[in-house]
């Protein structure tokens, strides 16, 4: 059954093994990579211990402010210290950091909610008033060129563009070019012009019955956060069977809320199941429910302070 109760304990249990806070009691200048902060916690509050050169200030303050309502809320004494991720990507070194997603070939990453979803999409609800079955038979994907810099050929999001671009029922395009120029693609082969097209509103992508999720430089955060609240169905499409998760992705794959497909196996769009847009509508009232971050992350600040402190 799909719950708040069953998504957090699933999450929870995704926490990493190998995961060891208490090195950081002794280090106080840890190596830290591009979007890293190393924060101490302690009952006057939260103080930045040190950064690297590059931070994303507004997730810091997004998610730090976050977590601070969480301590108050649950009256939690908490006293540690902890790294903070504030970029997309997940943390690939040794010491245990706070990130907004993770991957399974790194465990150094504890999965924290992202400031996507905490500062424009909680506690909102999504409708929309076209029935399923009359909406187009067709896949849509808008999005920026996000994603794998500079080899075009494996960057995730042109790719599945490029592959399905002379497909009727599949209509994939770039609508912004951040990291791509026309003469770099051509390099790789690729013809802008096949690949691009105008941005298009959520209500028109929701005239199409299912709505792809390709990955950027991380999993798209806020696509999930709007498209499984309507009627149409949210599909992810990935390069290989490994890739970046949020705190709740692995439960939506397990439980048959969003299904996966391979970049070599979108033309099997068709076969998925109408009812995956039950599951879904569930799903995000529980997703986007303030109780269901809070407490997620307070069971996660609860174990990593146990581990720090034992």
């Amino acid at each position: 059954m799909i719950s708040k109760e069953n998504l957090i304990k699933f999450s929870c249990d995704q926490y990493p093994e190998d995961c060891n806070p208490k090195i950081l009691k002794v280090i106080n200048n840890p190596k830290l990579d591009d979007g890293h902060v190393f924060i101490e916690l302690n009952k006057s509050g939260m103080t930045v211990l040190a950064h690297s050169h590059k931070v994303d200030q507004a997730r810091l303050q997004i998610f730090t402010g976050f977590m601070a309502s969480v301590i108050k809320k649950f009256n939690l004494n908490l006293a540690f210290r902890f790294i903070l991720n504030t970029y997309d990507e997940p943390a690939t070194g040794d010491f245990p950091v706070f990130s907004f997603c993770g991957n399974e070939k790194y465990q150094s990453n504890i999965v924290v909610p992202d400031p996507h979803l905490l500062s424009r999409h909680m506690g909102k609800t999504y409708e929309d008033n076209k029935d399923f079955k009359t909406k187009n038979s067709s896949i849509i994907f808008r999005g920026s060129d996000t994603g794998n810099f500079p080899i075009a050929s494996k960057n995730e999001r042109i790719l599945a563009c490029w592959e399905t671009k002379d497909k009727p029922s599949i209509d994939f395009k770039i609508t912004n070019f951040v990291s791509y120029s026309k003469q770099c693609l051509d390099m790789f082969g690729f013809d802008i012009d096949k690949i691009s097209a105008n941005h298009l509103t959520l209500q028109d992508q929701c005239q199409h019955k299912y709505i792809a999720d390709i990955n950027g430089n991380t999993m798209g955060w806020d696509r999930s956060c709007w498209a499984l609240g309507t009627n149409s169905v949210l599909v992810k499409i990935q390069l290989t069977n490994i890739s970046d998760e949020t705190w709740y992705s692995k439960y939506m794959e397990l439980n048959h809320i969003v299904p996966r497909l391979l970049i070599k196996e979108i033309e099997n769009f068709n076969s998925i199941e109408a009812e995956y847009n039950i599951n879904q509508q569930i799903f995000n009232k529980i997703l986007l429910d303030p109780a269901t971050q809070e407490e997620y992350l307070k069971n996660i600040l609860i174990k990593y302070e146990s581990q720090y402190n034992n």
